[in-house]
């Protein structure tokens, strides 16, 4: 059976990939939210957060603070530089692209897509997959 862990499982995109996937039966899902107990804003939550998928063979990053994001992804990818883990980030086509006008949550996401490609770049075993 699948161990997939999501972030930001509590309402929207997360909510319903966690829904998918615990209907399909082949899937163990868990997910961490602020409402219970897993806050990316903090290093206490990020830690926390990535101690609870040691055992999971996916991590999906959907939750979203500034740049807590990419500080999450870099503390996964720290913890669990040598293991076969498949990290999936649900990036933003906001992020792509020169825009006319300077918006954070646009550069929030663009960070998160280039410290996706640097560590695909990296001899890790970590799979990192950005959906847009």
């Amino acid at each position: 059976m699948l161990k997939v862990f999501i972030s930001g499982h509590s309402q929207g995109l997360g909510a319903e990939i966690l829904k998918h996937l615990s209907n399909r039966g082949d899937c163990d899902v868990q997910g961490g939210s602020r409402k219970n107990g897993f806050d990316i804003s903090s290093v206490e939550g990020r830690k926390t957060l990535v101690e609870a998928c040691k055992d999971q063979d996916v991590i999906v990053l959907n939750s979203h603070d500034g740049f807590s994001q990419v500080e999450l992804l870099f503390d996964l990818f720290q913890k669990y530089f040598d293991q076969n883990k498949r990290i999936i980030v649900l990036g933003s086509l906001s992020g792509i692209g020169v825009k006319n006008f300077l918006h954070p949550y646009a550069i929030e996401k663009k960070a998160l897509i280039e410290a996706c490609r640097q560590i695909q770049n990296s001899h890790s075993n970590l799979t990192v997959t950005v959906w847009n």
